[in-house]
Order: structure tokens, then sequence, then C-alpha cells
């Protein structure tokens, strides 16, 4: 759960997509390629999964450039509140007290309760589903599945 919530604040705290930081988000939801199948994997020590894997041929999600990826670190189930002001002249915030010029973003309901915010949109959705996901572990025990 600390891990999550550490790379939730790095994750909000870039400037623009960084693909390291893919690849750490990759490794902390326990990502794995299309092409391997999830319950040869399933009770296997993430740890030994093989670097080649977090290369680009292997389609690593571009969680912190792509909305789209980074969408699939949500849950089908949760409601997610958006705020994106795509300006440094306007701001957005997931909740009163952070207002900052950044998009923001908020998971409603719990266990998942939680907002996030970022410099782009992508950003913002990363951030606050891993923090989402932090609060799984802490109330389920189970906040690092793979749905992608």
């Amino acid at each position: 759960m600390a891990d999550l919530i550490a790379l939730a604040e790095r994750v909000e705290k870039l400037g623009g997509p960084c693909r390291e930081t893919d690849v750490e988000i990759a490794r902390a939801v326990r990502w794995l390629p299309e092409r391997v199948n999830p319950i040869a994997w399933d009770g296997r020590n993430y740890e030994l999964a093989p670097s080649y894997w977090f290369k680009d041929g292997f389609g690593l999600p571009r969680y912190t450039a792509s909305i789209d990826a980074a969408m699939t670190l949500c849950e089908p189930h949760w409601w997610i509140n958006m705020s994106a002001p795509l300006s440094p002249d306007a701001y957005g915030y997931s909740r009163e007290s952070q207002r900052r010029p950044r998009a923001g973003m908020e998971c409603i309901g719990d266990p998942y309760s939680s907002g996030g915010n970022g410099a782009t949109l992508p950003l913002a959705v990363s951030s606050m589903a891993l923090r989402a996901r932090a609060s799984m572990t802490r109330t389920t025990g189970d906040g690092d599945g793979n749905n992608g």
C-alpha cells in the first residue's frame, strides 16, 4: 500500500509522460503482456518476471501518456469524477483544498475513494487509480490485480 501511495505522489510531480514511471506502474499493478497466460502466473513471484516484458515490444502501456492506458488502472465498478482544465490559466481540482492549475480526478465510493491530480489527464488518472488501489489493498488486501 505504501509503495502505491509513494508511486502516486511521484506521478503527481511529473510534468509530462515518463516511460520509466510507466514501468514502475506496470510492476506495481503486476501487469502482464497480452501474450502471457495469467493463469500460468497466478501465485508466482512477480519479481521473477523477465525484464524484457517491460520493453516497448511487449505492449507496455503508456500510463503517463495515454488516458486510455491510464484508465486500464481503474476497476470497471469505480465511479470517476473529472475536472480537467488543460490550461495553466485555469484551475482543476478534485477537492476544494487542492486548488492547483492541474487536472484533477476523483474516485468516488468506499472502499476506494481517493483523489489524484497531475499536469495532464493521464497523470491525474494514474495517480488517482494508484491511490484507489492502495485504499483497496488497505481494506480488502487486493489492490494489485491485473486488468490490462
